[in-house]
């Protein structure tokens, strides 16, 4: 009987853990709903736990992260929370065993509420040092894979030892063991992250070579019209001084007619939207791009080539869109400074679009930073009620970039093709 009340509160210490991780992400049905079934999972729990205690942690562990899954909208790593509450109260279990050899039945409900405190921090800390990348699937799959490790080596261990639960050199082991794979995947865990970060920059350089290539081009464009423009001036005046002005009327039509199709650049660029297939996300461009014009707003909008979005729900593109532009344009407007926002594509199959604008000195500050990335991420969509983070996480053919360069708050939009 005791075993089954130790094991019950065990499961209810994770469960409230568990909650309290994905609280925020919750609407207000599903946090209803949770209400009810922990007083369920807690009592199923802990009777299956006469049969079989290393089972029943197990199966009631993949129930939560399925429970999780099936919960949150967005699909990052706090779904995996139970995962990582379980690891880290059975290593706080095994060094205070190991350390005290104690005893004491309450040890596991002390492990567990430390441990789960200790995970729920490590949790929040990830989600704010990594929120840079954290949408990329790349980095998901390598938590999950490296959570999975670790927790098949603890049942193997548990499975293997568990005969010899009191032999302090085999705990010692195991511990080694446990310890030094954590330490491996670590390892591989930051380097990965490094390399993330680092194909990341390459990218966003390839973008800022993309946008020399349109300033490149637009200068041309802008030479080329003041040479067409010189060539009428000249070609007018010969036809002023021989009086011929019905050469001069034609010629003049004809030159308006081919500087008109040959120059499409003024001040906003309004022209390239017609680059734009996706009607959607042109008309929302062209409306914020006016919009923040005749409010004195400086924006600056590029796409010199014509590019197609066909993998995802336009109304998914939109609410990204605008988000992102919509904050940007607020911040704009509050401390100065210009919007600049450049549509490209890649050979690689994929499209980018780039909103960038310049940060004052005191939001430059590292947390200030992270502080603005977060009320992005948390700000809600006006047509589903859907915050960006969650947005972005159901939707794999999306990832959202952040960075701080030069100043600047770059936040680049890649929807692969």
């Amino acid at each position: 009987m005791d075993k089954i009340i130790i094991t019950g509160i065990q499961f209810l210490i994770l469960q409230v853990f568990n909650l309290i991780a994905i609280w925020h992400s919750l609407t207000r049905l599903n946090k209803l709903r949770w209400s009810l079934i922990i007083p369920v999972l807690t009592f199923f729990g802990a009777v299956f736990s006469w049969f079989s205690p290393i089972l029943s942690g197990i199966l009631f562990t993949a129930i939560l992260v399925g429970l999780n899954y099936l919960s949150l909208s967005e699909r990052t790593i706090r779904i995996l929370y139970p995962l990582l509450g379980l690891l880290a109260s059975l290593i706080i279990f095994l060094l205070i065993n190991t350390i005290f050899n104690s005893q004491m039945k309450l040890l596991h409900v002390i492990a567990f509420l430390i441990g789960n405190g200790v995970a729920l921090i490590i949790q929040n800390k990830a989600m704010q040092r990594l929120a840079d990348i954290i949408f990329q699937q790349r980095l998901k799959r390598l938590i999950f894979i490296n959570y999975l490790i670790i927790i098949i080596i603890l049942l193997i261990s548990t499975v293997s030892f568990g005969s010899n639960s009191s032999n302090p050199i085999l705990e010692a082991e195991f511990i080694a063991i446990l310890l030094l794979t954590i330490l491996a995947l670590l390892v591989h865990f930051f380097d990965t992250v490094q390399k993330i970060r680092q194909e990341n920059a390459m990218r966003q350089i390839q973008q800022i070579e993309n946008y020399a290539q349109v300033l490149e081009h637009s200068y041309t464009e802008l030479r080329k019209f003041k040479h067409d423009y010189l060539n009428v001036l000249s070609a007018s005046l010969i036809f002023i001084k021989n009086k011929n002005f019905e050469g001069l009327e034609q010629y003049y039509d004809e030159a308006l007619k081919i500087i008109d199709t040959s120059f499409a650049y003024d001040d906003l660029r309004i022209n390239d939207l017609q680059n734009i297939s996706l009607l959607p996300l042109k008309g929302l461009l062209s409306y914020k791009i006016i919009a923040a014009y005749q409010n004195n707003i400086k924006i600056h909008f590029e796409c010199i080539e014509s590019v197609q979005i066909t993998t995802i729900s336009p109304v998914r593109v939109v609410e990204i869109v605008e988000i992102i532009l919509d904050q940007a344009i607020e911040y704009v407007k509050n401390n100065q400074g210009k919007v600049d926002i450049l549509v490209t594509t890649s050979a690689a199959e994929y499209l980018s679009l780039l909103i960038r604008y310049p940060l004052t000195h005191d939001d430059l500050i590292a947390n200030q930073t992270n502080n603005l990335f977060k009320t992005i991420l948390n700000t809600h969509s006006v047509y589903e009620h859907q915050t960006l983070q969650a947005i972005i996480a159901t939707e794999n053919n999306l990832e959202l970039l952040n960075k701080v360069a030069e100043g600047f708050l770059v936040q680049e939009l890649i929807i692969k093709e």
